[in-house]
């Protein structure tokens, strides 16, 4: 989940279209896409979240997105705070460890945390930053980082709902062409990582292109 809305990639033209059949490609083999269209993730452990785990599923994301320096949290307050204290207006988050810092990703495990609250992950799309939990599956555990990160990508829609998938006329031309497998957050995702792709050929990332 995302804290705030986002923008949606609506009344393209057919050129646009055009534009994003023919960078189509089936997730998660990566795109042979330039260096510099990467963003840099640091990468927050906390608790029982160790640096090989993590490392381990994030070796599984798209190569061409993002690169990730892995690191175990300084502590809370330093680096990192309890989601009910951020967000005061809504103590339902818990204690979902999250990111006080630019481009971050922290990571940790739902067990650890007496309040957990009431998701497992969401972006701060104005900081590009994210929390996910690892609940006991590393498969779904990639899929919610993947699914927080793509909603701190400008412009690009990541969906919730297969009524939400099938209102998105852009996500048929991508199910045209790529024929997405998987449950609803798993064809979100690979479309996500579709529009991601193009993009990153824009100016659209300036702002975060190392």
């Amino acid at each position: 989940m995302a804290v705030r809305n986002r923008r949606v990639l609506t009344a393209l033209t057919p050129v646009a279209v055009a534009a994003l059949v023919a960078i189509a490609i089936a997730v998660p083999a990566a795109a042979p896409c330039p260096p510099h269209t990467q963003i840099d993730i640091t990468v927050l452990c906390v608790g029982n979240m160790t640096e090989e785990h993590a490392t381990a599923i994030l070796d599984g994301l798209p190569a061409d997105l993002w690169t990730f320096d892995v690191t175990t949290a300084q502590g809370e307050g330093i680096d990192w705070s309890r989601a009910r204290d951020v967000f005061t207006f809504d103590p339902a988050y818990g204690d979902l460890p999250t990111a006080t810092g630019n481009a971050t990703l922290v990571l940790a495990s739902r067990a650890d945390w007496p309040d957990p609250g009431f998701c497992d992950g969401f972006a701060l799309e104005w900081t590009y930053s994210a929390s996910a939990y690892y609940c006991g599956n590393d498969t779904r555990f990639r899929q919610v980082i993947l699914h927080e990160l793509l909603h701190c990508e400008p412009g690009v829609a990541v969906w919730h709902t297969a009524d939400e998938l099938a209102t998105d006329p852009v996500y048929g031309v991508f199910t045209a062409e790529c024929h997405p497998t998987g449950d609803v957050l798993e064809r979100s995702n690979a479309y996500g990582v579709w529009q991601a792709r193009h993009a990153r050929t824009t100016d659209y990332h300036q702002e975060y292109m190392t």
